[in-house]
């Protein structure tokens, strides 16, 4: 197995899907700091299920998550997936199909997360199992972060455990350990709660007894009522059905006159409807001739309109050919103008030519006379400016002269007044000094003072510590021996009562033997010669070596449960008692049974050989009464060994005995061989009554040494306080002396440095004193130099400003000459320009004009024939005129004719809405009749509708009341009879009587009786429960056993495997020195811490402390390789552990990395170029981009390529 891929997305800096794939054997990841190497062993670490923040370097789990950088916006999910491959049956069985797997694991910003296994989404629980079982751990030694390997030499002995741990392969079990201690709890808790609610239960069935007796009176009484009630309804109901037939008879007459006022009603509305329709079928004829006329009147004001404006488009056209005309003679005219304009400008265009021509060749020879004078001008100049250079530079070394001089001549003053403060300053400190000198000694009298004072106290103190820290030892044995001593009183005093509780509720017992007993114990059978089962007159006594009770168990087996009587009259009375309340089926037994055989003759012949232990008689103990019923059971049987002896007895035995062995297998005299393992089962009887019988005695052991403990503790406890106040009284004391010790030892070294601070001072201003005397005369010396070099410096400045005048003079003559040839050389070149641009000008004036005569010409071209069109047009308008104004008199002719038409048609109409109006009136008279017959109906209906809603308020109140169908009960005899008897009145009297009764019986609970019912089969049901829960108690307590004792071995194992390779590793790494582990309790090794014994060569160290920085890391190193060779694990991340070794341990560790390549795979985090060398994958971290990390890989899988290629060129390919 081993890493094959690693997918990376919005994790941390990597916000683009980066993928890494691993080889086999070592591969690298390098990269500046702060590049995010280590963010690829952190999605590791994450993948895998690491859920401290702390460990993956945030504060909150959103902080994986990329949060942008400048170019980048914020992602909301980060997923990392990671590859193992190469699996050869190393996963769980669900799992073992596949060669490799995927695990992922998704955060998105809202909080949610997601865990996945080959892209199916699972729980956190199975990767851990996963990891566990494949020999990965959940993070053990597979993941070294940053600070692990320094952590492992500070941590505390108890948190370096966790190494051997994890290489041991405990974690399983420990989580196993504690998911039973959370179960035991839970079972403890819900034992407690069964037991609360089997008390309350009992409580309740108790208090419902009485219920239920007053609720069967209730219900006899209401019995009655029931009857009463009901004879009342039925003679109800029948009188109202009665009178609702007599109006539906009523009903029916009203309504066949209804119907023949109603259909001549309905005649005289067709005949309306059919006068209405007539009216509308004209009114839609007359107007469609209006809109006919409408419409032949809305033509003929088009064809109206259309001649007018046939008139005035005519004359529009005929005064646009007029304007045309008009605009080509313009034209013409403008033609002839430009012809002109033409010539003028071609004769102007030729002169300037030829001035062109020659007035470049003046320009040529004007410019090199400019030129000659410049070059003459620029010469003086740049003597002019050096001789200026020369004269600032000579006024500036004056000034600077003039500027040390008037300095020195300041720091003199300066130095005599600082001589003068020195002296004062120096008189002052010397007066101080003797001062201070008096209050010394005073002051060192009073600390020395103090300082005894104080020894004294801390003496006292001292040994009152001494004392507490012996009582707090003493009373913390006791409190840890109570605690554990009251833990086993309780789990004592738990069984012990969950045993009473089976044994009083017969938990476990036969049901018939249950049915018996618990029926005696509730006074409802009488049969006084019972006495109890077998098992409750045996007492089973066993001898060092093998457990009697186990082997009475088996050969007594169901007849433990026989009851024993008195006679097989009392046999007789419980087993009719059996059949008549089918409550199953028992044995039973006399107290003095029939012999088969005499015991006496039968015991001389009890074989005696090698493997043969005795009678079963001889460990059983009874009372004299059933010594007979014991040697009825038991006389016959003898226990052996084991079953080979049972047999070969067997096989020589004449006189007929049942042989049994100390594991519970039987051979019958018969031969029938009874043996295995009885699965599931609960302790035998004899066994749980055994085993009540010595809690009971332990819990009474138990209860006197709590109470012993708890005295002694309590009398340490008041001697302990005792001592406290006694010490916090001392401390107090003690406080103030030291305060007062360690105020005089600050004024005395406050006085000794003010001492030291005055002689300093004194000796520094002395010291100044003399360096101000050499410095004056330093100064003076100084000033006089510089008045010298000042007068040189003038005389200098003078010789130089005559030079310049002349320069000057010689310049200006230069300047009038190169000015003069300048503006002779510009006057030239502006004629020139402005003739340049006087031809470009008349150049494009006669471009501009040929173009406007070209276009003039097109212009006439397009206005000649725009006129002959238009005068086509005038043509066609005056032919259209004609037509027009022969159809507007057509269109009034026969506009005339449909007028006439209209007219007849209206007055027809009006005779039909003559006729419709009389019509109507017939129509109204009739439906006034109607609606009279409609409001009887009604009324009869409201009257039907009553009776309906007493009939049925009726029946609903009947069946609210008794869940009774009243129509059923109408024709029942028995309502009949009663009503015969007595009428309605009686009948009601007697319902209030009955009543009456029912308010003096009070409130009653009808539920009851059910209650009762179901609270007796809760009652049964919690017993089982509460038998179950403690069963299942001692289960859990016996797994837990298991485990520790697993743990345990295993624990011990590794670490013994561990300490010889880290002694190995060490004295490889360091050449020599001594190591090993050490446990801190070897009497508790489930909890014990590790301490590290490390001894480098010719060194002697007490503490892990005391080593150096490089030897504390090769310790470490030593230790982890040690766990890897101990339990190898497929791979291994390691990042950056190899920080503080130098080249020497380097090339240990690579040869190291290089031996353990055969089972482990590692990937490495570096920035040790020897680690690289030793790589066959290198990937280097980038960050080109602000804040996003990136991959770049080197395969170095072939070592000639890295010996060609030094690391260094490997550097620069990342």
């Amino acid at each position: 197995m081993r890493l094959k891929k690693l997918e990376i997305y919005g994790f941390k800096t990597f916000p683009e899907k980066t993928t890494i794939h691993f080889q086999p054997g070592i591969t690298c990841i390098v990269g500046p700091n702060g590049c995010g190497k280590s963010n690829v062993v952190d999605s590791i670490l994450w993948v895998m299920g690491e859920q401290s923040t702390k460990t993956l370097r945030g504060e909150k789990m959103e902080d994986v998550i990329f949060f942008g950088s400048e170019s980048r916006k914020t992602l909301g999910l980060a997923e990392v997936t990671l590859t193992i491959g190469d699996i050869r049956g190393e996963l769980p069985s669900q799992y073992s199909e596949y060669s490799e797997i995927e695990i992922s694991r998704r955060l998105f910003r809202s909080g949610e997360s997601e865990y996945l296994i080959n892209k199916v989404h699972c729980r956190l629980k199975d990767i851990k199992d996963i990891l566990i079982d494949a020999g990965i751990g959940f993070k053990g030694h597979s993941v070294i972060e940053q600070g692990r390997v320094e952590k492992i030499l500070t941590s505390t002995p108890e948190d370096r455990r966790a190494i051997i741990e994890d290489t041991a392969g405990i974690m399983k079990y420990k989580f196993r350990k504690t998911e039973a201690l959370r179960k035991l709890e839970a079972t403890q808790h819900n034992l407690l709660r069964v037991r609360d609610i089997i008390s309350e239960v009992k409580r309740q069935i108790n208090s419902l007894d009485r219920q239920v007796r007053k609720a069967k009176d209730y219900q006899e009484v209401a019995g009655k009522i029931k009857e009463r009630d009901v004879a009342l309804a039925t003679a109800k109901y029948t009188a109202l059905d009665t009178g609702f037939i007599d109006l539906g008879k009523r009903e029916e007459s009203l309504k066949t006159d209804e119907i023949q006022v109603l259909s001549e009603f309905n005649k005289i509305e067709a005949d309306g409807e059919a006068t209405r329709t007539a009216i509308i079928e004209e009114d839609k004829k007359l107007s469609a001739l209006r809109q006919v006329l409408h419409e032949m009147e809305k033509e003929i004001g088009g064809n109206e309109n259309k001649l007018i404006l046939i008139d005035n488009q005519t004359t529009h056209q005929r005064g646009e050919v007029e304007r045309i005309s008009s605009e080509i003679t313009r034209l013409k005219e403008d033609i002839s103008a430009l012809n002109i304009s033409l010539e003028s400008f071609n004769m102007e265009n030729t002169i300037v030519e030829e001035f062109l021509s020659k007035g470049e060749e003046s320009i040529l020879e004007e410019e090199r006379r400019y030129e000659t004078a410049s070059k003459e001008f620029q010469e003086l100049h740049e003597k002019l400016e050096n001789a200026r250079r020369m004269l600032f530079s000579t006024v500036t070394k004056i000034t600077e002269a003039k500027n040390r001089e008037v300095s020195v001549q300041s720091r003199t003053s300066e130095l005599a007044r600082l001589k003068d403060r020195i002296t004062s300053e120096r008189d002052n400190s010397l007066s101080a000094r003797s001062d201070i000198r008096l209050r010394i000694t005073s002051t060192e009298e009073i600390r020395n003072t103090t300082k005894n004072d104080l020894n004294e106290k801390q003496l006292l103190l001292k040994s009152l510590l001494e004392k507490l820290a012996s009582l707090e030892k003493v009373i913390h044995e006791f409190t840890d021996s109570l605690n554990a001593k009251k833990e086993l009183l309780h789990r004592s005093e738990a069984r012990c009562h969950s045993l009473d509780e089976m044994e009083k509720n017969l938990v476990g017992y036969q049901e018939g033997v249950r049915s018996i007993f618990l029926s005696k114990a509730r006074n409802e059978i009488n049969i006084e010669g019972i006495h109890g089962i077998v098992a409750d007159f045996f007492d089973v006594g066993g001898v060092e070596g093998f457990s009697a009770e186990k082997v009475i168990e088996a050969v007594l087996g169901d007849r433990l449960q026989n009851i024993v009587v008195t006679d097989h009259g009392e046999t007789k009375k419980a087993i009719e008692f059996l059949k008549t309340k089918s409550a199953g089926r028992s044995s039973f037994i006399p107290v003095t049974p029939r012999k088969n055989k005499d015991i006496s003759e039968k015991f001389p012949s009890v074989p005696v050989s090698q493997g043969v232990i005795g009678p079963a008689l001889n460990f059983v103990a009874c009372k004299d009464e059933y010594r007979a019923l014991a040697e009825y059971l038991l006389s016959d049987i003898i226990v052996v060994d084991n079953l080979d002896t049972a047999l070969t007895l067997w096989n020589e035995d004449s006189n007929g005995f049942t042989f049994v062995t100390l594991d519970g297998e039987i051979v019958e005299a018969g031969g029938r061989i009874i043996g295995g393992v009885s699965n599931g089962k609960s302790q035998g009887l004899i066994e749980k009554r055994k085993e009540l019988r010595n809690l009971r005695n332990e819990v009474v052991k138990l209860n006197q040494e709590v109470s012993a403990l708890e005295g002694e503790r309590d009398r340490l406890k008041k001697e302990n306080n005792l001592v406290k106040e006694q010490i916090e009284d001392i401390q107090g004391q003690t406080r103030q002396t030291e305060l007062s010790l360690v105020n005089a030892e600050k004024d005395l070294e406050a006085l000794r440095e003010e001492e030291k601070r005055r002689e300093f001072q004194i000796g520094t201003l002395s010291a100044e004193e003399r360096e101000i005397d050499t410095d004056v005369i330093t100064l003076t010396e100084e000033l006089k130099k510089h008045e010298s070099d000042i007068q040189s410096l003038i005389s200098e400045q003078l010789s130089i400003e005559q030079q310049i005048q002349s320069l000057i003079e010689t310049q200006r003559l230069g300047r009038e000459r190169w000015e003069e040839a300048q503006k002779v050389v510009t006057t030239k070149k502006l004629e020139l320009a402005t003739h340049k641009e006087k031809r470009e000008s008349l150049s494009q004036r006669i471009k501009e004009i040929e173009r406007r005569i070209e276009d003039a010409g097109n212009l006439i071209a397009d206005k000649e024939s725009n006129t002959l069109k238009i005068k086509q047009r005038i043509d066609e308008y005056t032919t259209e005129k004609t037509g027009v104004e022969a159809k507007i008199k057509e269109l009034w002719l026969k506009k005339e004719a449909l007028s006439t038409e209209v007219a007849g048609k209206e007055q027809e109409r009006t005779g039909k809405e003559e006729n419709l109006r009389l019509l109507e009136e017939a129509v109204k008279e009739k439906r006034r009749k109607i609606e009279e017959f409609k409001d009887t109906l009604n009324h009869i209906e409201l009257q039907k509708t009553e009776i309906r809603l007493q009939l049925g308020h009726l029946k609903d109140s009947l069946y609210t009341a008794y869940q009774i169908d009243l129509e059923g009960e109408i024709k029942n005899p028995a309502h009949e009879e009663l009503l015969k008897n007595s009428d309605m009145e009686t009948l009601s009297a007697e319902v209030a009587a009955l009543k009456e009764k029912i308010n003096r019986i009070g409130p009653v609970n009808l539920a009851s009786i059910e209650e009762y019912q179901e609270l007796n089969q809760r009652y049964e049901f919690l017993t089982t429960q509460e038998a179950d829960l403690t069963q299942a108690c001692d289960t859990l307590h016996t797994t837990i056993s298991k485990i520790n004792k697993t743990t345990k071995e295993m624990f011990l194992n590794t670490f013994h495997v561990i300490n010889e390779k880290f002694q190995q590793m060490f004295q490889m790494f360091f050449q020599g020195g001594t190591s090993r582990l050490v446990l801190t309790d070897e009497n508790n090794v489930l909890e014990s811490g590790i301490e590290i014994i490390a001894q480098p060569p010719g060194k002697r160290v007490s503490q892990l402390a005391l080593l150096s920085g490089g030897e504390k890391a090769l310790t470490a190193m030593s230790l982890l390789f040690a766990t890897f060779l101990a339990r190898p694990t497929p791979f291994c991340v390691l990042d950056e552990i190899d920080a503080p070794l130098d080249e020497t341990n380097t090339e240990r560790y690579i040869r190291t990395l290089r031996e353990m390549m055969g089972f482990s795979q590692f990937v490495v985090i570096t920035h040790n170029k020897r680690t690289m060398e030793g790589s066959d994958m290198l990937y280097g971290v980038t960050m080109e981009e602000p804040g996003v990390s990136k991959l770049i890989s080197v395969n170095l899988t072939k070592r000639e390529q890295i010996e060609e290629h030094q690391p260094e060129m490997a550097l620069q390919a990342v």
